[in-house]
């Protein structure tokens, strides 16, 4: 059996003095001597030290991390770890709580929580172009409309230009407002204005067809 401690801290010492013991191999965390479950989880069924279970409840009354509700004990619960210190994972579908929960998978709980983390990001990223938005001046340099749902972000020139493939446009965004980009390379259009630009600056090309005809109808 591993070496019984005494005093975990100042303040949790009487609580934790004489029937737990640390684990080297769990980074030191302290388990009960009887049920050999982590003193800071609900002692089994039979568990002789009543200190245990009132570490449990001050544990319990102390935890602030909204992620604590998906905490499981000995294999029962709403997650499940690959290895002793791997990521959370669902115990039904086995994906990551903030990935999106696989057609088979029995928890509400991962649901739930995958639903909320959504909802986090997607009133973030809002926040973040809005920043952006009225940094730009809040309407198109075109047509002047101030919708912020119809706005886009419109690089200009070859100054500042980052390639797809290695940014979100949360990231984006972030990084013009932060300085990582310079501000005057880009400008703000609405979704028509901005694709007709593409159009006009030749990012974007009409099939030789479409080309005559619409020459043809200006014309």
């Amino acid at each position: 059996m591993p070496e019984i401690s005494g005093n975990w801290s100042t303040q949790a010492g009487e609580l934790t003095k004489g029937w737990t013991y640390s684990n080297p191999d769990r980074a030191y965390a302290r388990f009960c001597i009887s049920c050999k479950a982590s003193a800071a989880l609900r002692p089994t069924e039979g568990c002789p030290h009543p200190q245990h279970l009132a570490y449990f409840e001050r544990a319990r009354l102390m935890k602030k991390s909204p992620h604590t509700r998906f905490k499981s004990k000995n294999g029962e619960g709403n997650y499940m770890r690959d290895g002793p210190y791997g990521p959370a994972l669902c115990r039904s579908c086995r994906k990551a709580f903030n990935c999106h929960p696989s057609p088979t998978c029995s928890l509400e709980a991962h649901r739930k929580y995958y639903g909320a983390y959504l909802e986090k990001n997607r009133v973030k990223n809002w926040e973040i172009k809005s920043k952006l938005v009225k940094l730009l001046g809040g309407k198109c340099v075109n047509c002047g409309i101030t919708d912020i749902r119809v706005l886009q972000v419109n690089h200009r020139g070859s100054e500042g230009h980052v390639s797809w493939e290695k940014r979100s446009s949360t990231k984006f965004f972030n990084w013009i407002l932060k300085g990582k980009l310079p501000l005057q390379a880009y400008d703000l259009r609405c979704a028509n204005c901005n694709v007709l630009y593409e159009y006009e600056v030749g990012h974007l090309l009409l099939p030789s067809t479409m080309l005559a005809l619409n020459t043809a109808q200006a014309a």
